[in-house]
């Protein structure tokens, strides 16, 4: 029997006092291991990494286990070892002389060791042990040095340290000049150590950066544990628009770019997007007027604006948040906005908008019945109606009745030329079917021509072939065919993919790998397909919940050239084996795998 992953990197990481010849079997071994066993394997590394004679030979091994594409998350029991690791460091490891004369090797030590513990600390997802909170308040003055007074916050809040949380949060509090910003960040103080972390590890939102869903999830979870967060929220948006409206009509004197400083306009974005995710009516009410106004000088001559910095930052959260309403106030603004710079910015922002609410397809097909969909919409509806391939879960009849019934015109028009898998409640048996309606009836037509009574007890998802006999895709091609129906896109012809049978207890598909490709097309198609840019040449994806890396081979990042050997597909999770994961899931993701390199090969 064969040693798991993990077991074999600790094999490997045991025997690195005679310098092993397999630390890039290491590397690969490390993009099989889950967050959790990265975590438990990292304090390992440090102490091996401590050992005489071994720190050159070992920094190789250390950078591809902390920085292994992935991030690594501690639990209690790895974050308490990860502190004795540190704390071995620091009475043992002699490191390298630094070529810089300035600083000693005491200050490489502590300057490396600071940054080990800084990021073990922003990725603790369990509460340690009394014993563990007590070391790591020891611990705390390291972080004194040196480091972002949000990060000492953290550090305290996570030790149980009263007197170290009020200093850390006054210093937090001073290094902001915005009033919003600095009564923000009093009420996140309260949120607890473990959704303040979450949410410190991913504050920093790159303009036109596909989300992430972990920075989304940790601000959702952080605002949750904070009670007071929603009528900050509520309050600051109206506090904007009144500002706005105050220099709009010269009760306030207008200066380019001073509407807000930058920290109060991050506070305010980060209310709309609360908003917007809980699709409050005071939000949806203010967005309009705080975007157009800010983006736009009251001078009708001026190319200025009140605040470049809100301007952008609700765009963001807009991409992140993504609603079918804000987004065609975007394309208003950017519409009309005279900045040229921004103007530009704005319009790139607007197609990564769009990108990401065909990602996140409940927004739009959540509209209300009698809610028009522009013409700019229509084909994100239609990608949005696309993704639900990928999804397993079913709907009751009736939410499916109110989203794709024929009162929604603009659903119905693309659900009545799909094919659906409706299950009756309580039963195991599902068959598949088109909706017909005629008169005031609505019925399920099978694909013998039968039909089926609509039943609201039902429910009903998105066909896939990848889950039933082949022979049924063929005979509903038939079908289509003789009926003279065409799907709004690929459902009864769409290609199905299947992992090897050899791969499916693992997390590794290899169907891609060994591919020559080009990376600038490969990367504008990567965007518009919902990945995300990872470490050097790697993507992300995040597909009804599970999480995918694909080892692209090119530079992944925004305006790379040149081309490379693409790699294997790795299921991050939350699975840890292919077999867990659902068949249509993971047709779905090597289709847009086999997309991406077709795509690039050809090129």
């Amino acid at each position: 029997m064969t040693d798991r992953p993990i077991d074999r990197a600790r094999s490997i990481l045991e025997a690195a006092v005679s310098p092993p010849d397999d630390f890039g079997e290491l590397a690969e071994l490390t993009r099989q291991l889950s967050p959790e066993d990265l975590g438990d394997l990292i304090p390992l590394a440090w102490r091996v990494r401590g050992q005489p004679g071994l720190d050159r030979r070992i920094e190789p091994l250390a950078s591809s286990i902390e920085f292994s594409g992935k991030q690594a998350v501690f639990r209690a029991q790895s974050f308490d070892e990860g502190l004795s690791a540190l704390r071995w460091l620091i009475d043992n490891w002699t490191p390298e002389p630094s070529p810089d004369p300035r600083y000693s090797p005491e200050d490489v030590k502590l300057s490396r060791i600071i940054h080990l513990l800084r990021s073990m600390i922003l990725r603790m997802r369990e509460e340690p042990e009394a014993e563990t909170r007590s070391r790591l308040q020891k611990m705390l003055p390291l972080l004194d040095r040196r480091h972002q007074p949000e990060e000492r916050l953290a550090a305290a809040s996570l030790a149980q340290d009263p007197a170290a949380i009020a200093t850390a949060l006054a210093a937090w509090q001073a290094s902001t000049k915005g009033e919003l910003a600095r009564t923000e960040r009093g009420i996140y103080a309260k949120a607890g150590a473990l959704p303040l972390i979450r949410f410190l590890e991913h504050r920093y939102l790159p303009y036109g950066a596909q989300p992430d869903p972990e920075a989304r999830d940790a601000f959702a979870t952080l605002v949750a544990s904070t009670p007071d967060y929603a009528d900050f929220a509520r309050s600051i948006v109206e506090q904007a628009v009144i500002r706005m409206a105050d220099i709009a009509e010269g009760r306030v004197s207008y200066k380019a770019d001073g509407a807000f400083v930058v920290d109060d306009c991050g506070a305010i974005a980060r209310a709309v997007m609360f908003g917007l995710a809980r699709s409050e009516q005071w939000c949806m009410a203010a967005i309009g007027p705080i975007w157009r106004m800010a983006s736009v000088a009251p001078d009708p001559k001026a190319k200025t604006m009140p605040s470049q910095s809100l301007t952008l930052q609700l765009a963001n959260a807009t991409i992140y948040e993504p609603r079918p309403e804000a987004i065609s106030i975007m394309r208003d603004v950017a519409a009309s906005c005279r900045h040229a710079g921004v103007k530009k910015k704005l319009e790139r922002l607007l197609r990564t908008a769009r990108s990401s609410l065909i990602a996140r397809p409940e927004g739009l097909l959540d509209l209300p019945a009698d809610e028009p969909i522009s013409k700019d919409m229509q084909l994100p509806f239609r990608d949005a109606v696309q993704s639900l391939m990928a999804e397993p879960a079913a709907l009751p009849a009736v939410l499916w009745l109110q989203r794709f019934g024929p009162d929604r015109k603009h659903a119905w028009n693309l659900s009545r030329d799909l094919i659906w898998q409706v299950v009756a409640d309580g039963k195991d048996m599902a068959v598949t079917a088109m909706p017909v309606h005629s008169g005031k009836t609505l019925q399920w037509r099978l694909q013998d021509n039968g039909t089926r009574p609509f039943d609201p007890n039902d429910l009903v998802r998105l066909w896939h072939p990848v889950e039933t006999p082949d022979e049924l895709a063929k005979e509903w091609r038939f079908r289509l065919e003789e009926n003279g129906q065409n799907q709004p896109f690929p459902q009864a012809g769409r290609e199905i993919y299947r992992p090897a049978s050899s791969e499916m207890d693992g997390r590794v598909i290899s169907a891609f790998a060994g591919q020559m490709i080009s990376g600038t097309p490969l990367m504008g198609l990567a965007r518009s397909q919902g990945w995300r840019f990872g470490f050097d040449n790697e993507l992300h994806l995040h597909l009804s919940g599970v999480d995918f890396t694909f080892s692209a081979g090119a530079r992944a990042y925004p305006g790379s050239g040149g081309g490379g050997t693409t790699g294997n597909l790795w299921l991050v999770g939350p699975q840890k084996r292919l077999d867990q994961v659902p068949g249509r899931i993971l047709s779905e993701v090597m289709r847009k795998t086999d997309l991406l390199v077709s795509v690039g090969g050809r090129s």
